[in-house]
This record gives structure tokens, C-alpha cells and sequence, in this order.
């Protein structure tokens, strides 16, 4: 009889992975790592990456890092690139970059309008890109991850841009498939929850800066009591689900958001 746990190995392969500095893409990066890929942990801030490069290697995997801002599409192509020359092949993008601050659409300035849909939506287009022509150069089946959130299920005020370029990347996804389909390259998005990560330091910030950590508990404890199984994520749960996905276990999946969110939102 067949090990189907192998169907959900990376052996072999080469994966991208942006945003790996911290929280969910961190742990994407030392998932894939775990189960066999060799990884390039992209992330603006270097030392954050090479922190995450640092506990892969240690832990017996290969990973390399590159110095990249999402929003720069040179700065995405040399990294794809980078994955290439490091491994020769490049087999799974996971575009898990991203910021998030607060500002009503009446005082939203260009600046920060921008600057969101900079990282978010042309982030996806050009990991998009990238991953398209590399992994058709090579011949490869490859998998394309993208990070869209909850929001685009459930909008929030302070979250206008945020939200409108996360189901623009879910959008983009569903169109991304149906043109790579014919490759064998799949293209999906995670849309995840309230997840534990850093991002959530922001809601313990007072009008004057002050930091307050009960502040923080107290939100992942508000928005526990939203979800059906009355818990919050882990970053390493989300990274399960993208590692299900870049496997050849989901073979047959493409086009799709997956949410994983406890049950605090049901679409259709």
C-alpha cells in the first residue's frame, strides 16, 4: 500500500517564499523546509529572514535569503531568479508579504493608498509573474500561493485598502489559474483568520503610543468568542494548509481561497 504522507512531501523542490521574516511566512518557510524543500526566505527586512534562514539551516535544511520589497517588480523578478541560480528550479511561490494600518477613507492619503496596494496587489501580480514564466521556462508544475484575509468576508472600518486589494488578489487568483491550468501550475489563496503574529501587537497601542500586552490578549480573546471552536490560529496551522497546497497532495485543486479560520466566517 502507498504512504500517502509522501504525497505531501517537497523532496526535491525549490520554493519562494515572501514575507518570511515573521509570522505566517516565517513559519511557511520552516514548514516547507521541513518537509524537504530547499528555500528562499524573501523578506524587505534581511536580518528577519536571515533569522528564519538561520533556524532552517540549523535544523538540518538549505535556505537562502533575498532582500526584497514586493512592491518592486525588479526586486521580485531578482529573487524568483535568485531561487533559480541557488536550486535550478523554482516549484512553489507563496506570496506572503504584508502590512496592514488603520486610516477611515476620509483620512486615507495617497501616500498610504499606495503604498498598501504597492505590497498587496501589485506584490501578487509580480509573484504572479514571476513564478508564471520561470516555472513554464523550466517546464515545471509548479503551485503559486497567495495571502488574502478574512477581510474580504468580513470588511472592517480603518481597513478600506487593505480589504479592497485582498479581493482583488482573490480575484486575480481565479484568473491566474484558468491562464496557468494548461501549464499543470496551480494558483490558490489562503485567506486566514485571527492568526497569532505580530501584526496583532498593533491593537495594544493606546492613542499616544503606549503599549498595553493585555490590550492584545484581549482582542485574540474577543475574536475567540467569534469563532464556532472558540479558539484563535497559529501561524504553523496556516503554514500546514499552504504546505497541503504546494504538495502534490491538492494536485487537482487550483482556483480556490481556502479559510482557515476557526468557523468565524461561512461564505455560501
Amino acid at each position: 500500500m502507498p504512504n500517502q504522507l509522501e504525497r505531501f512531501s517537497l523532496e526535491g523542490r525549490a520554493a519562494l517564499v515572501t514575507g518570511a521574516g515573521h509570522g505566517i511566512g516565517r513559519a511557511i518557510a520552516i514548514s516547507f523546509a521541513e518537509a524537504g524543500a530547499r528555500v528562499v526566505a524573501v523578506d524587505r527586512d534581511e536580518e528577519a529572514a536571515s533569522s528564519t534562514r538561520d533556524t532552517i539551516v540549523a535544523a538540518g535544511g538549505e535556505c537562502t535569503v533575498a532582500q526584497a520589497d514586493v512592491s518592486r517588480r525588479a526586486d521580485v523578478d531578482a529573487a524568483a531568479q535568485a531561487c533559480v541560480d541557488a536550486y535550478g528550479r523554482l516549484d512553489s511561490v507563496v506570496n506572503a508579504a504584508g502590512v496592514i494600518k488603520l486610516m477611515s477613507l476620509a483620512d486615507l492619503t495617497d501616500e498610504t493608498l499606495q503604498e498598501l496596494l504597492g505590497i498587496h496587489l501589485h506584490g501578487a501580480f509580480y509573484t504572479t509573474q514571476a513564478g508564471l514564466r520561470l516555472m513554464r521556462a523550466n517546464g515545471t508544475r509548479g503551485s503559486i500561493i497567495h495571502f488574502v484575509s478574512g477581510a474580504i468576508d468580513h470588511p472592517s472600518p480603518t481597513l478600506s485598502v487593505y480589504t479592497a486589494a485582498k479581493a482583488g488578489v482573490a480575484a486575480l487568483t481565479k484568473v491566474a489559474a484558468m491562464e496557468a491550468g494548461g501549464d499543470g501550475i496551480r494558483v490558490n489563496a489562503i485567506a486566514p483568520g485571527a492568526i497569532r503574529t505580530n501584526m496583532g501587537r498593533r491593537h495594544g497601542y493606546d492613542a499616544e503610543g503606549n503599549f498595553d500586552p493585555v490590550k492584545v490578549d484581549q482582542f485574540y480573546a474577543d475574536r475567540a468568542k467569534e469563532c464556532p471552536l472558540q479558539t484563535v490560529g497559529e501561524p504553523e496551522e496556516v503554514a500546514l494548509m499552504a504546505l497541503y497546497l504546494a504538495s502534490d497532495a491538492a494536485r487537482f485543486v487550483t482556483g480556490q481561497t481556502l479559510r482557515i479560520n476557526g468557523g468565524s466566517q461561512m461564505p455560501w
